[in-house]
């Protein structure tokens, strides 16, 4: 009955040891910061299009640039944009970062009342659907609530762009 009784005590206090071990053993990796990893200049194609005010136009072959702000935070930006020889500006959009399966993914954001061309525009500006994986960039914007001039009534413009790193 001692030796049964002594099995069965070595048994628990070995099973005790080994989850301890175990524990030790898993340690949890430190939050990785996505808009380090993604940060740089992307060279692709950016097709505008138009609605029913024109459709798609010809792809433009531009830079996009991404800079890191903070943690899984960026700033994305499309330097001296000129569409049909008027000269739009820089577009600016601040936005987190995250990481699903391998894609990185920049979260949707809204700016409201976005000034353009000198603030000759003012209109709504929503990044969404982007991602980046594997150094290439997918970015889709809507410019919606056009104003020209403070008048209303111009169609939504919806800006699709994909390039790589460089």
């Amino acid at each position: 009955m001692n030796k049964k009784l002594f099995l069965l005590v070595a048994f628990v206090l070995s099973l005790g040891l080994g989850f301890t071990a175990c524990g030790d053993d898993e340690k949890e990796d430190p939050a990785v910061d996505y808009a380090a990893q993604i940060a740089g200049t992307y060279n692709g194609k950016l097709v505008v299009d138009l609605g029913t005010a024109g459709g798609e136009q010809d792809p433009i072959t531009r830079d996009i640039k991404i800079a890191r702000k903070a943690d899984n935070s960026i700033e994305l930006s499309l330097d001296n944009f000129t569409f049909m020889d008027m000269p739009v500006g820089d577009i600016k959009v601040s936005t987190a970062v995250s990481e699903n399966e391998g894609v990185v993914k920049l979260a949707d954001v809204t700016l409201s009342e976005y000034s353009l061309a000198e603030g000759a525009l003012k209109a709504d500006v929503k990044l969404h659907q982007s991602t980046v994986k594997n150094g290439k960039l997918i970015l889709n914007i809507s410019v919606t609530k056009i104003k020209l001039g403070g008048v209303e009534g111009t169609p939504d413009v919806e800006v699709s762009f994909t390039g790589d790193k460089k």
